[in-house]
């Protein structure tokens, strides 16, 4: 192994992803793909173009996973884990003098991880780097909104837009969905954060052809660094919506009768939470909600209202990709922050937050994968 070998934790649809960009990216000479699943962590090597060797390594085991950083310069993980196990991975990664970056799109572990001053301390003892939630959101996101921001004076509002799909989806999405809409929405608001109930406030929103105009409802914001490096901001949220109104309906109706709910409950076959039920039965062959005469690529928009010479402005951009590049939404991204922080483009060591980051590489890395990007300016007053 070579002092510059990145590794990967997790090797599931995201990890693989990961791996495939990896192996056609010259910036990394070495990779190392681990997963609790050796047969999984193998499967990705196979796809990092000869450069990966595959390991059986569990992101909990600290002592296991100490002992693979000694040739390692940058750690990529994709594994989904709680905040009480998230912290120690990421002290661990730094303490071993190694970067670090992730695709976590978790508020709340989001928030532990930005407000640790242990981390950020350490990193700047250790002369490391950490980038938290480098997927597609906070992480494309925020890079994106840090684009705009920059065209505007001042930035007082920030909405982020999104179009969802039930069709096609696997437990794990469906799980992340329900959690998304049957969960309170954190919103920033007059300057500070709120919760609003879960589907409680909608906006039509209007979406260039094909889409035209989709209903979208306040869900759970993940870029939570954003008030802190805009600090005039006094209103950022998120909203997500379908194409139908049957959808809709749905989404509002498991939400109401406690199919969000993660509690599991006692049943013949054993303990069983409603959340893990509905997503097993919507993603299977029976699911009514197949993506017959949808688009064929999903929509994300993002609105930054503020002050322009005098007067107030709303840029308005709007990407889209083809759904089967859904993993790659989030893979990409997080390659490119982890190749500034191999190729140290980074000013300082420190735990950044993505909005931080020169935004080109990520333009351009959304160019050259073929993702659609529209933006339009409008003067409000």
């Amino acid at each position: 192994m070579t002092a510059d070998a990145a590794l990967l934790l997790g090797c599931g649809s995201v990890g693989q992803s990961v791996a495939r960009i990896m192996g056609r990216d010259r910036a990394f000479g070495r990779v190392i793909v681990a997963d609790r699943c050796l047969e999984r962590a193998a499967a990705a090597a196979e796809l990092c173009n000869g450069k990966a060797e595959a390991l059986r390594v569990d992101c909990s085991d600290g002592e296991s996973l100490a002992r693979m950083l000694g040739d390692v310069a940058l750690v990529l993980n994709t594994v989904e884990l709680p905040t009480e196990a998230l912290i120690p991975l990421i002290r661990g990664v730094m303490e071993a003098g190694v970067s670090y970056t992730d695709s976590n799109d978790d508020p709340e572990s989001l928030q532990s991880v930005f407000d640790s001053e242990y981390l950020a301390s350490l990193a700047g003892y250790r002369g490391v780097s950490a980038i938290p939630g480098m997927g597609a959101s906070p992480g494309q996101t925020n890079t994106l909104a840090s684009y705009i921001g920059q065209r505007l004076n001042r930035v007082d509002k920030v909405r982020f837009y999104q179009v969802d799909d039930l069709g096609l989806s696997r437990p794990k999405q469906w799980r992340r969905r329900l959690a998304a809409f049957g969960s309170p929405a954190l919103v920033w608001r007059e300057s500070d954060w709120r919760h609003v109930s879960p589907m409680s406030e909608w906006e039509e929103v209007p979406l260039p052809p094909p889409w035209g105009s989709v209903r979208c409802c306040t869900v759970g914001l993940q870029p939570v660094t954003l008030p802190f490096t805009m600090p005039s901001l006094a209103e950022a949220s998120s909203h997500r919506g379908f194409f139908d109104s049957e959808s809709e309906g749905t989404m509002r109706d498991l939400a109401r009768y406690g199919f969000a709910d993660d509690q599991p409950v006692e049943t013949p076959a054993g303990p069983l939470s409603p959340a893990e039920f509905a997503a097993a039965f919507f993603s299977g062959p029976w699911s009514p909600f197949f993506a017959f005469g949808m688009p064929s690529a999903l929509p994300k928009q993002m609105a930054l209202s503020g002050q322009l010479h005098g007067r107030t402005t709303r840029f308005t951009m709007t990407w889209y990709f083809p759904e089967e590049q859904e993993a790659d939404n989030i893979a990409a991204p997080l390659v490119v922050g982890a190749r500034m922080l191999l190729t140290r483009e980074l000013p300082a060591p420190g735990v950044h937050p993505p909005e931080s980051l020169d935004p080109a590489p990520f333009l351009w890395d959304m160019e050259r994968r073929g993702v659609e990007i529209q933006l339009t300016r409008a003067v409000e007053d």
